[in-house]
Parts: C-alpha cells; sequence; structure tokens
C-alpha cells in the first residue's frame, strides 16, 4: 500500500512538470486531494496526433487504482468505452428519440474518467477510418474480439458492420435457466450487427439491427430505426426499436426483450425553447399493450427562456414528466415530477435558484451564486440545497468553492457539509467534505476553467 501511494506521488510530480513542446492538443494535469482521505492523479499529454492518459486514484480505505490510456488515429488502449453502432448492440432498447448514438462513430473511444474506468481493452485500425480489430473488457469479467466497419459518408448514405465473438470467463456462467433462456450465456457468444444510415437537407434516418448466438441457447436479435426531420425553428425526432428475449446485449448480460417507441418535437428560437417527449415500452411476450403485458409510458415537457438584458441574460425553465408503469397483473402507478428554476448570467455573477418536486423523493430547493474575483482571475461560490421528504425530517448540504487561474496555474478549494438533518430545529448527523485541486495547463490563459 505505501509503495502505492508513493508510486502515486511520483506520477503527480511527473504530471506537474513542464511541458514539451506544442502540439495538437493542449497538455493538462490534475492533482486533487479530498478531505475524506481520497486523492487522484491525472495526466494528458499529446504525441503529435495521439493523446497519453496516466492517472491513478484512491479512496480513504480503499487500494490504490492505476489507469493509462492511449488515444491515437491507429491505435487506442487502456479503458475505452463502446461507440456508435457497438453501443446500440449493447443496449437497444435503452435509447430515446434524439439520442446522439446514432452520429457516433462506430468503435471504441476512450474513457477519459477514472472512476468509470474499467479493464483494459484495445482497438487496432487497419485501415484509418475505416476497418479495425478491437479486443473489449466486457460483462463479469468477459472477453469480446471483433472486427468493425465504417465506410464513411458516400454521398448520402453510410454504412457500418460489426462481428464479434466473446463469453463469460470461467465460474461466472448462470446455473439455472428460466424459460428455455439462461439468464447468462454458458460459453463462447457470435454477434453481428449493421447499421446503414441516410442523410438529406432537413432530415436523417437510421437502420440498425443484428443478431447474437450462444451456446446452449436460442439465437435473439434486435432491430432500431430512428428518423429526424428540421424545418427552422421546428424538429422531430422519432425512435422504434424492439429486441426479443434471447438477445445477449453486446458486452453486457441478457436482455429480458421487449418493444419501444417515441417521438420528440423541438420548437427553437432565439429566446427560448419547447420540448415536448412521449416514449412507450412494452416487455414481452408479445407485441400488442394489453391487461396482461408490462409497459411504461413516459411524457416530458420543458419550456426554456431567455431575456438580454444590460451586462448579461436572464434565464428561466420550466420542466415536468410523468412515468406510468402497469404491470402484468394490471396494476398502474405513475411517477411525476417536476422542475422550476431561474437564473441570471454574466461575466462578473451567475446566480439561481430552483425548486424540485417529485411524488416519491419529496420537495427540493436550491439556490446558488458565483461571482468573479481577484480581478476576473477567479471566482468563488456557494451552493445551499434544503429537501425534505414525507415522514422524514428535512436535509440540508451547504457548500463553497473557490477558484482561482494564473497562467498555466489553476487552484480550485472545495468545502461543505451534506446530509444536515434539521430534527425539531436542532442540526444532526453533519458530514463535513472537502477537497483541493491543482491543474496545470499548456498555454494557460488566466481564466478559470469554469468559465471557458
Amino acid at each position: 500500500m505505501g509503495m502505492n501511494r508513493i508510486a502515486v506521488c511520483a506520477l503527480a510530480a511527473c504530471c506537474l512538470a513542464p511541458s514539451a513542446a506544442a502540439a495538437s492538443r493542449a497538455a493538462e494535469a490534475v492533482v486533487r486531494l479530498e478531505w475524506s482521505g481520497g486523492f487522484g492523479v491525472r495526466c494528458e499529454v499529446p504525441i503529435g496526433a495521439a493523446s497519453l492518459l496516466l492517472g491513478g486514484e484512491a479512496d480513504a480505505d480503499g487500494p490504490v487504482r492505476f489507469v493509462a490510456g492511449l488515444d491515437s488515429p491507429l491505435v487506442r488502449l487502456g479503458p475505452l468505452a463502446a461507440a456508435g453502432l457497438l453501443r446500440e448492440a449493447g443496449n437497444p432498447l435503452g435509447f430515446g428519440p434524439g439520442s446522439t448514438v446514432v452520429e457516433e462513430a462506430s468503435g471504441l473511444r476512450l474513457e477519459g474518467s477514472l472512476r468509470a474506468a474499467g479493464g483494459w481493452s484495445a482497438e487496432i485500425m487497419l485501415v484509418p477510418h475505416a476497418v479495425g480489430l478491437f479486443w473489449m473488457d466486457a460483462y463479469r469479467g468477459s472477453h469480446i474480439l471483433g472486427c468493425r466497419y465504417a465506410s464513411g459518408r458516400r454521398g448520402p448514405l453510410e454504412l457500418d458492420a460489426v462481428a464479434a465473438v466473446g463469453g463469460l470467463a470461467a465460474g461466472d456462467a448462470e446455473e439455472t435457466w428460466i424459460g428455455e433462456c439462461p439468464a447468462a450465456a454458458t460459453g463462447r457468444t457470435l454477434h453481428g450487427a449493421a447499421r446503414i444510415g441516410a442523410r438529406g437537407s432537413g432530415w436523417s434516418a437510421t437502420a440498425s439491427g443484428g443478431i447474437s448466438a450462444a451456446e446452449h441457447a436460442p439465437p435473439g436479435w434486435f432491430v432500431l430505426a430512428t428518423a429526424a426531420f428540421r424545418r427552422r425553428e421546428v424538429g422531430i425526432d422519432l425512435l422504434a426499436a424492439g429486441a426479443s428475449g434471447g438477445y445477449f446485449e453486446l458486452g453486457r448480460g441478457a436482455l429480458s426483450g421487449g418493444a419501444k417507441a417515441g417521438v420528440r418535437l423541438r420548437l427553437a428560437g432565439e429566446r427560448g425553447s419547447v420540448r415536448v417527449g412521449y416514449v412507450v415500452s412494452a416487455g414481452l411476450p408479445g407485441f400488442v399493450p394489453g391487461p396482461f403485458l408490462p409497459t411504461e409510458e413516459e411524457l416530458s415537457f420543458i419550456v426554456e427562456r431567455n431575456r438580454p438584458a444590460r451586462g448579461g441574460e436572464w434565464q428561466a425553465s420550466l420542466s415536468a414528466s410523468n412515468r406510468i408503469v402497469a404491470a402484468a397483473d394490471g396494476t398502474r402507478t405513475d411517477a411525476p415530477s417536476g422542475r422550476i428554476s431561474v437564473g441570471w448570467e454574466s461575466a462578473r455573477l451567475d446566480a439561481g435558484a430552483g425548486l424540485e418536486l417529485d411524488r416519491d423523493e419529496g420537495i427540493a430547493a436550491e439556490v446558488s451564486a458565483d461571482a468573479a474575483t481577484f480581478g476576473r482571475r477567479g471566482r468563488s461560490g456557494g451552493k445551499l440545497r434544503c429537501s425534505w421528504r414525507e415522514g422524514e425530517p428535512a436535509c440540508l448540504s451547504v457548500s463553497g468553492s473557490t477558484r482561482f487561474a494564473l497562467g498555466a496555474f489553476e487552484v480550485l478549494l472545495q468545502a461543505g457539509v451534506r446530509g444536515v438533518q434539521l430534527s425539531v430545529g436542532v442540526p444532526d448527523g453533519c458530514e463535513p467534505w472537502g477537497a483541493f485541486e491543482w491543474r496545470v495547463r499548456e498555454g494557460g490563459n488566466d481564466v478559470p476553467s469554469g468559465r471557458r
């Protein structure tokens, strides 16, 4: 444990050393110390068209975790996440109308978050921007070996395709089966998927589909179709998806199967916007809603308004949503929620207030302010949040922060208390916390990163 912490300190010293000559992307290093005893180090160094990521972190009582990654046009190594068609095949029923997943380039991308970093994965491009081989660390310690192809834009059309083989690590297979479909693949699993996209003036559409076949399990399939229409201030997004109960998600576990459809309408102008959405999901068996078919509906409504004023801009937003779940026995439950907020944004001062209402989570109110300090080289502010749940005492959280930038260096101080329960007017159970962060960025400009 001691040697690990010494290694992280050495990494921090290397990260804060002056960077080399300028490259296509700016170098950046961050060292963060937390009051609870945790710490983290992160360093991103450009090497020509590539980028090298080095880092390490530890909680107060946990071991030190190291992470390293390389992102280049020909090779990617490290904690990689699926993107594009690979992400669709890994969660075909997890997207809504207007999702950006259909616009992503298929392949693996470097996962920059240390806390979200998983095992090591790799991608090698045999033909730049077209054909690549990948090795992905996936669900429950399994691994996936695959090949992906991207045609790039060929007129109005674009084609992506993926073929992969994987399986669970030894000892991770489930022993029980339900409905002749195992809860996890018991051996090798084959995947194949393709996506074709078309784009024109003011419209776009995509269609994706794939299959999976596992040892000792029936084959499965998924389909996903989207369409979008834009004309001046009006936009419409459509989505429809379906998957069989025997489909094994790429890099994940088995999917229960079902269908999903949704629509989103957007009206946007110079002074505000309105978004209305409706999504309905149905489980198996069957695709026709009925009294014995579990369904889930979600309706959302968002209005945003801004008004320029002298030296800044006023902003206001109102959002409301309701999720209705119908169980197989016909029981229906709903979960309405909403939020209203107002704020002021300018170069000198940002301030805001918001009120949230949720039938299950209760009521929460918050106010925040952030002002320029040190001759606009820094910013200081605070946030106060108070929440109430039925039958429980009010809970209060208070935090403050100060950020200062000078050339390539930036310092951030944070402190606060959370979980303060106001029982009969007496504070109880407060949890203090704090953090110190030191950031070094190549080519800094004396502007705190929060206001870039």
